[in-house]
């Protein structure tokens, strides 16, 4: 392999040079003969001269310093810097432009300056027609020597005819009034969102996609809601095009809709009815899936394609969009729960059944299966009857306890609650990501309890009656919504989530006898029962669930133990261990 040091390849690049300018100047006097016999002497030095400021604009390519020569022979010398030839700076300067349009732009928007200064009697109409025979003849001449001065393959530039896309439009046909539902005088009540299907435009109004290089763009996200289970969603294209090199070749349009990839080209490719793939029937309970899950939209690609070319303005190029679809299906969940029974311990008898739960699930308007929503809501009862279980179970088993008995009266997450869910298009447009909108309420009560537990306490010669009773009540009433996308679902949450700690109070009543040792409390009974419930973000995965928690802290009471002659032992009576009595959830 052949190895160049930097003297060297500087010296190769200034022969190529000359050899260049020398071949400018050769083709420049062959396409415009009169300026060499105009100037003489001059020309080479015009040659070197327009060689050097084409190359200042970032013009490098021998097309590109050829049409700037011919510029120079049309308008004179520096015209790039005459007021009157404004027009030549907006193009000269766009230099992140790609290097074939600007040349393209440079060599257009100067016909039009010479037609406009024919028409006002300036220049003779022969300048304006040889100009325009002379710019194809310099492009073929030109277009083998490549970058002016520089030792890399020539770089062929494709220069034609205008061809680009003014914008595009997307258009629902007959599209379905999306509606949500709201909590409203104690009713679910389904109403039209703020958002209905509508027409879009390609590129907005309000923003700037023009192409600025041959680097293809990004390709636009545009989202839409699509309808569940009800066939496919047909949108209306439509291409409008700025100019066109040829009505049977562009536009372009390529669509990979699902599995299929359809292309039109040319007049069929300007209406075009696209009908996407239905989104399949979407489930309230999915595995691993919570309540309010999030879904990933369903995308499809969507490309037009032109040359990309325009005489005086920046084009828009190609356009790549690709269209999101998430489903526009909203859900509604209510559920109404009533307090338990009394329980009592030891058991007479079964425990009594709980009142039955209602649970109504629908989406948009149609109620939907629900049994194992039901089931899941009715085993709050069964679990926090078995924590309860054992929690007289354990009582029992306290030493030195006699005739223990325990009494409830619970009621956990009793009331009305309902929570909805699904997609809501955004305010700002289509070009912004839909919002997952959540909306619930609760009335009623987290927790009303009533516990006793009872027995008699045999602590040597002393023989107390014991009762140990918790009792509160935390009401729950609130609404919490997730309308907008910058709000967090957590945060959103916050006032879904009650929890509450409910105190034990102790009562230790000596049982009279003469001479005997007596046992008395002297502080209050240590421990709380302490719990939860609500709704929470989903502990294993996607998505929303119901819950309930319910836990029992060690209880411990202070007692001293003595005679007629005073107390004189001390000691800390443990009445029940730590244990969790629920820990429930739906969804």
């Amino acid at each position: 392999m052949l190895s160049l040091n930097a003297a060297q390849v500087g010296a190769l690049e200034a022969l190529k040079l000359r050899r260049d300018q020398q071949r400018l100047g050769e083709v420049l006097a062959e396409v415009f003969p009169e300026v060499p016999g105009r100037l003489g002497d001059r020309f080479p030095r015009l040659i070197e001269h327009g060689v050097q400021r084409a190359r200042a604009h970032g013009l490098e390519h021998a097309v590109g310093v050829g049409r700037y020569l011919a510029c120079c022979c049309a308008f004179g010398v520096d015209f790039d810097t005459r007021p009157e030839q404004a027009w030549s700076q907006a193009v000269l300067a766009a230099v992140e432009s790609a290097p074939a349009l600007r040349i393209f732009q440079l060599g257009r928007r100067a016909t039009e300056a010479l037609r406009r200064m024919a028409a006002e009697g300036r220049v003779a109409a022969a300048v304006v027609t040889s100009f325009e025979q002379a710019l194809p003849r310099l492009d073929r001449a030109l277009m083998p020597l490549g970058r002016i001065g520089r030792l890399l393959p020539p770089e062929g530039l494709q220069l034609g005819e205008p061809c680009d896309l003014a914008h595009v439009d997307l258009l629902p046909l007959a599209p379905v009034a999306w509606q949500h539902y709201r909590h409203e005088a104690g009713q679910w009540r389904r109403q039209p969102q703020a958002v209905q299907p509508a027409p879009l435009r390609l590129p907005p109004p309000d923003a700037a996609v023009a192409a600025t290089g041959p680097t293809p763009r990004e390709p636009l996200r545009v989202y839409s809601l699509a309808p569940v289970g009800e066939g496919p969603l047909r949108m209306q294209w439509r291409s409008e095009l700025a100019a066109c090199c040829d009505p049977a070749v562009h536009p372009c349009l390529t669509a990979a809709l699902g599995s299929s990839v359809r292309d039109w080209r040319g007049r069929p490719a300007q209406a075009v009815s696209l009908e996407f793939p239905p989104l399949a029937s979407v489930e309230a309970l999915l595995p691993g899936k919570g309540l309010a899950a999030e879904d990933s939209p369903s995308w499809s690609r969507i490309t037009v394609e032109s040359c990309g070319l325009r005489g005086t303005e920046a084009p828009l190029g190609d356009l790549a969009i690709d269209l999101g679809l998430l489903p526009a299906a909203h859900w509604m969940m209510a559920w109404r729960r009533e307090p338990s029974p009394p329980l009592h311990w030891p058991r007479r008898e079964a425990l009594p059944a709980p009142p039955p739960a209602r649970l109504h699930l629908e989406r948009d308007g149609k109620a939907q299966a629900a049994r194992l929503w039901l089931e899941g809501l009715q085993a709050l009862d069964t679990q926090l009857a078995a924590g309860l279980d054992r929690l007289a179970e354990a009582w029992t088993t306290v030493a030195g306890l006699e005739d223990a008995r325990v009494e409830a009266e619970p009621s956990l997450l009793s009331g009305h609650a309902g929570l909805s869910w699904g997609w809501m298009a955004a305010p700002q447009g289509p070009l912004h990501p839909p919002v997952h909108r959540i909306v619930g309420q609760m009335e009623g009560v987290a927790c009303a309890l009533k516990l006793r537990l009872s027995a008699r306490l045999q602590g040597g010669s002393a023989l107390s009656l014991l009762r140990v009773d918790c009792a509160g009540s935390v009401p729950m009433r609130c609404t919490w919504a997730r309308e907008r996308a910058d709000e967090q679902v957590p945060a959103a949450l916050a006032a879904a989530q009650i929890s509450f700690r409910l105190p034990w109070v102790a009562e230790l009543s000596p049982v009279a006898r003469p001479e005997a040792e007596c046992l008395q409390a002297i502080g209050p009974v240590e421990g709380s029962l302490v719990g939860a419930c609500g709704l929470r973000p989903h502990t294993e995965g996607p998505g929303l669930q119901w819950f309930a928690r319910l836990e029992l802290e060690a209880l411990r009471l202070p007692v001293a133990q003595g005679g007629p002659g005073g107390l004189h032992t001390r000691r800390i009576l443990g009445l029940l261990p730590a244990m969790k009595l629920l820990d429930w959830s739906l969804g």
